[in-house]
């Protein structure tokens, strides 16, 4: 009854479905902004923005691409991870100007520099993935 009761509540779906559409949220508003400062390039954008100003310069090899106002969900969760993890840089900056280690710090930005690489090539990665039909023809893997 307990396990049952477990399953029903889904916890870990509605956690994962919350953090991405607050990653939708963020890019909506990052988009919104860019909008009213009339730009489509994301390193523009991030080099004016308040909460990233300050380390956009960092990122500019990664992130000196245009923006389409139109992209699918999916890449919406990914460019609101793109912009959370340079606000994440810009605090971990104000933190090593506070007297916090500067190794650790170092560290970290550099792990988030991978994390948005790999988020970067996500976003820009163009093919679209259709339902295929009439698959029933040479589909059946069972048979290999």
């Amino acid at each position: 009854f307990g396990s049952r009761s477990m399953m029903d509540s889904r916890p870990f779906q509605i956690f994962e479905g919350s953090n991405e559409m607050l990653y939708t949220q963020i890019s909506e508003m990052g988009l919104k902004m860019m909008t009213r400062l009339k730009t489509v390039n994301l390193f523009s954008f991030l080099m004016k923005y308040e909460l990233t100003k300050n380390v956009a310069a960092h990122f500019k090899s990664m992130l000196n691409f245009t923006v389409d106002a139109n992209t699918p969900q999916r890449k919406m969760i990914d460019l609101g991870k793109i912009i959370s993890r340079v606000i994440s840089v810009n605090h971990l900056v104000e933190m090593g100007s506070k007297g916090f280690r500067q190794d650790l710090i170092n560290s970290s930005i550099e792990t988030i520099k991978h994390e948005i690489s790999m988020l970067v090539a996500s976003y820009q990665y163009q093919i679209k993935v259709a339902p295929i039909e009439d698959y029933k023809d040479s589909g059946n893997w069972s048979s290999y």
